[in-house]
Order: C-alpha cells, then structure tokens, then sequence
C-alpha cells in the first residue's frame, strides 16, 4: 500500500529537490581561498536561499476546489500522534478539535507511544471498532501497523496520513495525504549553516531513524547537499532514535570532545535539541562556541532562539494549519470526493535572529499560527467549505 519512502518524496516534489541549494546547478568542488572578510560564492549562494526560506506566507492559496459539506453533521474522528507527549501533536490534537467543532464533529485522540507498534494498533483497532468516523494520523506511518491500517480502509473509514509521505498507493477515494515537506525544510537549515560560517562550517549532523521517512529527510535535505554545496565544510554524522535519547548526550559530548572544532550541530527535530544541549555542556562548550539547528520549530525552540540561548535557526511549521489542511482531505473524503494530490503545505518559515524578534513567542502566538504570515487559512477553508 506505501510507496518506497525517497521515491514518493522526490517522484512528489523535484522542485524541492533542485532548491535545495543555491548552487545546485553548479559544476563540479573546486573552491579557492576566500580572501578574510569575504563572502565566498557558496555562502552568498546559501543566503539567497536563507532570504526566501525566511519570509512569511501573507496570501492564502486553497489546496483544493470547494466543496459541500452541508451533509456532515456529527461523529467522531480520531487523531492518532506518534506522541502525545511532544506538544507539536497536542497542538494538532487541539486544532483539530476546533476545526471539527464547526460540524458537531467529536475528535479522539489517541497515543502512538513514540510509534510503537502495539500501541498504534491498539488505537487502530479501537477506532474500528468504535466506528470512527475518519481517522487521521500523525507522523505514523503504514508499516509500522499495516494490518490495522488495511483493516480502516477495509472498515469504509476515511483515513488521511499526516507528517509522513506527501503521494501514496492508496486510493484517493479512500486514503489522503497531507505534509510539509520535511526535506526542503532540512536544506534551509544546511543552508542556513553553510551561509553563518561563510562556507567554512565544521558541523555535527544528528539525525533520526525512527521510521524512514526521518531518514530521507536528514539524507536528501542534509547530507547530500553539503559535498556540493559546502565542499570546505566538515561533517561529522551520528544517528539515534527517540528511545536511546540519553545515550544520544554522551555520544554528542564524544564527538565534540574529538572534534574540538565543531561549531555547528543540525538536530533533525526539536526532540533531539535538549539530549543535545546537555551534550554540548557536557563537552565543556557554551552557547559562545556552538550554534544548534532544529527542524518543527516548536514554542520552547522559538523562545530559546529569540533568547539567543543555544538556538541559531529552526525550520519551522505551522501545526494549526496543518490540521486545517488535513481537516480538509478528511471532509473530502467523507463527502465522497477524492482527495487532494502532493499537496504543497505552504506554511512553513526558516527562524533566525533576523526574524525571530518580530513574532509574538507566547503560546498565545505559537498556536495562532501568526509566526508564518497573515494568510487567513481559517477563513480560507471554511469557504471553502460551505461554512
């Protein structure tokens, strides 16, 4: 039923893939020495990707074509997170809530435990035989439980997969995709390491493997990227996963301790960023000696960069749109329309010192969506709606 993860994710979006840095057309690694107080072509070029990734989202574009949901009136839809406990999925969860409320609709959410197979089918299973509505999931993909999965399309249930692949095999008719896209959000934070050290950076990539999706993410977006784009730069490369988070601290202070040099650490997500700052502490570093890069861009995240604790630049998006937009494949579907195709998600935006003092960094301005732009995707979508 899934397309093979890097397949569905450059067969979906090759652009992505050409703007991953401003000198993807080049030819050829040979670099000369830049002369002290110059820009470097490869940092100039990292930039003007920095420049585009940084602006807001001020126009509002419908992912679809309108439709009449006048028929929905009740049920019950689930929400299944890979984690409940990271705050990015209970905002999700919350948005949701207040997006279904417009159609007497209820919203269950249920706890993938860090996308553990039990626990996934268990709430599968749950939301089958409860008679879900629809269900929808959060960064957990098919093979994790294939069998619970099958048995919601088999039941006749809408189902729309979240933060995993942008296309899949499924059937429009019956299952959806909605993501941002995790790869061009890597890229911007290698571009945006690449332009902070004039193309010279000595970086720690930390990537995630639990489930593939993380790790073609971090490959595409990241590693690939920096032996054209940064050919002077040095990366060193560890991996972890969301169970050996206390192990990920010593391997961090290991690495640091051995590569004195290292200024730079690309986290993958926002779950790595604190294993990672012990780590850094515990390497005998401050926030004077390295700069840490994460991708969701969560409200502590923000708060630390706009401190200036830590946090160089988050990648980030905007979770309260995203269950808008799923909302809207799930009312597709559940009025008897396919649903939308390799949707572009928009509302995404690099997060820098330069940028960063001009947001409201509350709850209050993380979950209201205004770090991305002025777009009013709410408005946007209940007329598309009908509502």
């Amino acid at each position: 039923m899934k397309k093979n993860t890097r397949a569905a994710w450059l067969g979906a979006g090759i652009a992505a893939a050409l703007v991953l840095t401003g000198c993807s057309s080049g030819g050829g690694t040979t670099t000369e020495e830049v002369p002290a107080g110059e820009v470097s072509e490869f940092a100039a070029a990292a930039q003007a990707v920095v420049d585009v990734a940084s602006q807001p989202v001020d126009e509002f574009v419908a992912p679809g074509p309108a439709i009449d949901t006048s028929a929905i009136d009740g049920g019950t839809v689930w929400f299944i997170a890979a984690s409940l406990e990271i705050p990015l999925f209970k905002n999700i969860a919350d948005s949701l809530e207040s997006v279904f409320s417009e159609f007497n609709v209820e919203v269950q959410d249920c706890d993938g435990k860090f996308t553990a197979p039990d626990a996934v089918a268990s709430c599968l299973d749950q939301a089958v035989s409860s008679g879900a509505s629809a269900v929808i999931v959060g960064s957990v993909p098919y093979g994790v439980a294939p069998n619970g999965f099958d048995a919601v399309v088999e039941a006749g249930i809408p189902l729309v997969y979240t933060m995993d692949l942008p296309v899949g095999d499924g059937n429009p008719s019956e299952v959806a995709y909605i993501t941002k896209d995790s790869i061009k959000m890597q890229s911007w934070l290698t571009n945006w390491v690449i332009a902070d050290s004039n193309a010279e950076a000595n970086t720690l990539v930390v990537s995630q493997t639990d489930h593939e999706g993380l790790i073609v993410w971090n490959q595409v977006g990241v590693l690939d990227v920096y032996p054209e784009a940064c050919p002077d730069c040095v990366i060193k490369h560890i991996e972890t996963n969301t169970g050996q988070l206390d192990k990920l601290v010593t391997d961090v202070s290991a690495q640091i301790v051995s590569n004195p040099a290292i200024a730079w650490v690309q986290a993958e997500a926002d779950v790595l960023a604190q294993p990672v700052i012990q780590g850094v502490q515990g390497a005998g570093k401050t926030v004077d000696d390295i700069k840490i890069t994460t991708m969701d861009g969560g409200l502590d995240t923000v708060q630390s960069l706009a401190a200036g604790q830590w946090i160089g630049a988050t990648a980030a998006w905007n979770s309260d749109a995203l269950a808008w937009y799923a909302a809207d494949q799930a009312l597709r579907l559940l009025t008897g329309n396919e649903a939308n195709i390799a949707v572009d998600f928009p509302f995404l935006r690099l997060l820098t010192a330069e940028n960063v003092g001009d947001l409201n960094v509350s709850a209050e301005g993380w979950s209201d969506g205004s770090w991305f732009g002025t777009a009013d995707y709410r408005a946007g979508c209940l007329e598309l709606w009908g509502k």
